[in-house]
């Protein structure tokens, strides 16, 4: 008999159902009027896929992008799909997007890709010093003895940042960490008992310095109603060839009170992309962007903090999109709803030139706007994952990172030993070009060329 289990992990759980993204490049006088955009996209699609689509557009939310001396705006319109439950309804569209896209392309409304309402997941499952490490205690004689100040200390002093000189060359760069958002009253709650218990004060500090500069925004409960009937993730034991998620509402707040302690003078945000078990979505993502940029002139220096990353693992994105085995990596399942006999192993391997542009096609948006938020002086910082622990074990090859870490316009970031120069036995990729582990994706964690103010 077919375990439960086992069967329930063959589900596609890295996007949702019932939506499609289509992003398009418009411009900016036209995006400026969203819904005459969402009617011409609308009338576009219904009658390239005739059936698939639901028939009102006013269903259609967009997410829109602008840029410093960029004509275009970068608009992402989520479509509603006929059917609402069916992993493979999301493919046909998508696809029927892909093979239409020059007759998508007319009246100054560009149409460059389409993908599934990806999820996004907090890099998680292992043990250590690790925002999204499963929760243990600390017993007493783990904790340094008249520990009343920070524990950081950096390995290299230049990057300690507490002390720096004041002055207009010296302004602080704001911080946006999309991610987790706990409760920060409960959390001011608990600091204050641990400052009385154990005479320290860097985790009020760092809750008292948040809640100064960040305030709510109810488009992000609006937009989590939405997603919540489809979101299978958050009921779900596995997303297909993921860890098991696990509560982890203090993720956000781990990360913010890292980069507190490095740089205590830069102002902190939170963006709760993520929800309390580490699962987010594409348009939560896009709605904190959209916030940041909202909330900065766009010559401004900006970073944006990312430790997350999406679903599926790009290493297997082309054999998920057509339901295929990896037989040489156990921890993918293939998900039986995405498999077409017509488009087998024998297919993907004699059509090469076809999958690579389908997966390109997949990414395109994305990458399209790293370079946006780069052009708006954003400075983007992803984690590039945890996955590389089996390869390494079996002394193999790292896992690539994960997007958008990978991704040109983003600064990815490795995890390390408590030596700066060793990776982390379950890190992607090492960022050290030396590193003889590290896959050919190293040069990637260098500084995005055309970020300014950064240097």
């Amino acid at each position: 008999m077919q375990d439960p289990r086992q069967e329930a992990r063959r589900r596609v759980h890295w996007y949702h159902p019932g939506e499609v993204v289509v992003v398009a490049s418009v411009p900016r006088d036209r995006a400026a009027v969203p819904l005459d955009v969402h009617a011409q996209l609308h009338s576009a699609l219904r009658g390239q896929a005739p059936g698939q689509f639901v028939d009102d557009a006013a269903t259609i939310r967009s997410f829109v992008f602008n840029a410093p001396d960029q004509r275009n705006s970068l608009v992402f319109a989520f479509h509603k799909l006929v059917d609402q439950t069916s992993p493979r309804a999301v493919k046909n569209a998508v696809e029927v997007v892909h093979r239409q896209l020059d007759s998508l392309r007319a009246n100054d409304l560009d149409v460059i890709g389409a993908m599934p309402h990806w999820h996004l997941r907090a890099h998680e499952g292992y043990v250590g010093g690790s925002p999204g490490s499963r929760p243990r205690p600390v017993y007493p004689d783990q904790v340094p003895a008249g520990w009343t100040s920070r524990f950081y200390q950096p390995v290299n002093p230049r990057l300690d940042l507490r002390h720096a000189q004041s002055g207009p060359d010296a302004a602080p760069v704001p911080v946006a960490v999309l991610d987790s958002r706990p409760d920060l009253d409960a959390a001011r709650a608990r600091a204050q008992d641990f400052q009385t218990r154990a005479s320290n004060d860097q985790l009020l500090d760092t809750v008292s310095w948040v809640q100064q500069h960040t305030t709510a925004d109810p488009r992000y409960a609006q937009e989590a109603t939405v997603l919540d009937q489809h979101h299978m993730a958050r009921v779900g034991p596995d997303a297909g060839s993921e860890p098991d998620p696990y509560r982890m509402p203090d993720h956000g707040l781990f990360v913010a009170g890292l980069i507190h302690g490095i740089a205590p003078r830069s102002p902190i945000t939170l963006e709760p992309v993520l929800d309390e078990m580490g699962v987010g979505d594409l348009s939560l993502l896009l709605l904190g962007l959209q916030r940041v940029l909202d909330g900065k002139h766009e010559n401004d220096p900006q970073i944006i903090n990312l430790s997350l990353g999406f679903l599926p693992h790009p290493a297997r994105l082309p054999a998920a999109w057509y339901g295929l085995h990896r037989p040489h990596d156990p921890a993918y399942l293939p998900a039986q709803d995405m498999f077409d006999p017509e488009r087998d192993e024998r297919w993907v391997a004699a059509n090469r030139a076809e999958v690579g542009r389908t997966v390109d096609l997949l990414e395109v948006g994305l990458r399209e706007l790293g370079a946006y938020l780069r052009f708006n002086n954003c400075l983007v910082i992803a984690a590039a994952g945890n996955d590389s622990l089996a390869e390494v074990q079996a002394h193999q090859a790292r896992m690539e990172p994960r997007l958008p870490a990978r991704f040109e316009t983003v600064l990815g970031v490795a995890a390390t030993t408590s030596n700066p120069r060793q990776a982390a036995r379950y890190s992607s990729p090492s960022p050290s070009p030396s590193s003889a582990s590290a896959p050919p994706y190293s040069g990637r964690f260098l500084m995005p060329s055309r970020v300014r103010h950064f240097e």
